[in-house]
């Protein structure tokens, strides 16, 4: 972790993907059949970093950290950054722009920790 606290001590933090989303489903099925969808946050689970458009599928491999934790450092090239999330077909993705560095952490407890994405722009 030092390795991380070092990269976040010299430039500025943004945050990469949000924690958790709301998102609604459509279900088609058969007469007779009841539906119910659960309202709950779906929270953030895995993260893909990208050098250029996710489009190109030049994905970029992290550094692993303690407790599942990952960082990635960047050189200068344009990140995007992929959100996925836990019983969601939805998937977020964002251009960050030139960053120096990323980090994911995990989530720990559910809800009362979760999973979290910082970035440090370049100054």
């Amino acid at each position: 972790m030092v390795m991380y606290a070092l990269l976040l001590a010299t430039g500025i933090q943004v945050s990469g993907c949000p924690a958790t989303i709301q998102d609604t489903q459509v279900v088609a099925v058969s007469t007779g059949w009841d539906v119910r969808i659960e309202k709950r946050p779906r929270l953030l689970e895995r993260v893909t970093v990208y050098s250029g458009e996710p489009s190109r599928r030049r994905s970029l491999q992290p550094v692993p950290g303690k407790n599942g934790s990952s960082i990635w450092g960047f050189a200068g090239e344009n990140i995007w950054i992929e959100c996925r999330y836990s019983d969601s077909a939805a998937v977020l993705i964002k251009n960050l722009g030139v960053v120096k560095s990323c980090s994911f952490e995990p989530a720990e407890g559910g809800t009362s920790n979760p999973a979290r994405v910082t970035c440090e722009k370049k100054k």
